[in-house]
């Protein structure tokens, strides 16, 4: 029995949310409807005042009684003593005045859902055909004094403009698994169109002593294991027409004896959303 009621006011609490509305809506236009009469009453008493004394005034002599119960009785409409809104509650003029209103809103709202639903397709086709940031390649160009610069060269593979953000990249020097030295380089904002490659140069001066030595010696000793490494990784953060935000991640090492970038062991280093 317990179980029933506890039903039987449930349903009663979701009849009780849906009638709500109607209540609140009922109520307010019943206000409206008394505050509206009541006004008219006083307007209506206030304005047969002065139209008695307008009257009396006008035709005060004893032969015009006729001509001042005329001017008394004579029928006014209520736009001559009514607020000016009450046009709106009128016929046939308010039917009239709620119909251009009408008209006006269907007409704007129309033209909003008309701008939202070109929106959708636009959004749409931009998800569909999204720009994609990829790394096409990192590389290393040495120089006989022993100096050396970083090339990173992406490309928007996509088929809709990639809006590159501010990004950093960061460029390390390990030693036996450990950082040592770290150096970060900015990459400023750019738009690359469909199919558009951009080639960025880092350097790095103050790694060329230990990029030079460490090469030399890996090149003496052929079978010696590489334990100093240069490492290069960044996150570029670029967004679409539509402000969606993604990115593009790179992690690597330098590898002496193949001269390249291999990924590193963090898998999680390298992702291209």
């Amino acid at each position: 029995m317990g179980y029933n009621w506890r039903i039987m006011l449930k349903r009663l609490r979701v009849i009780a949310i849906g009638v709500l509305p109607w209540v609140i809506s009922g109520g307010a236009i019943g206000r409206t409807i008394v505050f509206v009469a009541s006004k008219q009453h006083r307007a209506t008493q206030q304005y047969e005042a002065e139209r008695e004394k307008r009257c009396a005034s006008s035709f005060p002599a004893p032969g015009d009684a006729e001509k001042q119960d005329a001017c008394k009785h004579e029928l006014d409409s209520g736009l001559n003593y009514l607020p000016w809104w009450y046009v709106l509650l009128t016929w046939p003029e308010g039917i009239t005045t709620w119909g251009i209103l009408a008209t006006g809103f269907v007409i704007a709202w129309q033209s909003n859902e008309t701008r939202k639903a070109a929106k959708a397709s636009r959004d749409a086709i931009t998800l569909q055909h999204r720009p994609r940031i990829r790394i096409r390649s990192l590389r290393v160009e040495r120089k006989d004094s022993g100096e050396f610069e970083i090339r990173l060269t992406i490309r928007n593979s996509g088929e809709t403009v990639a809006h590159l953000r501010e990004s950093e990249m960061e460029i390390m020097w390990l030693k036996d698994e450990v950082v040592t030295d770290t150096f970060k380089r900015k990459i400023s904002p750019i738009d690359l169109r469909p199919g558009e490659r951009k080639t960025y140069h880092f350097w790095v001066p103050e790694l060329y002593v230990k990029f030079e030595t460490s090469r030399l010696i890996l090149e003496q000793h052929p079978t010696q294991d590489q334990t100093a490494f240069l490492a290069f990784s960044g996150t570029l953060t670029y967004t679409d027409e539509i402000g969606t935000r993604r990115e593009t991640a790179i992690s690597r090492l330098y590898v002496f004896r193949s001269e390249s970038f291999v990924p590193t062991k963090n898998t999680e280093g390298e992702y291209s959303d």
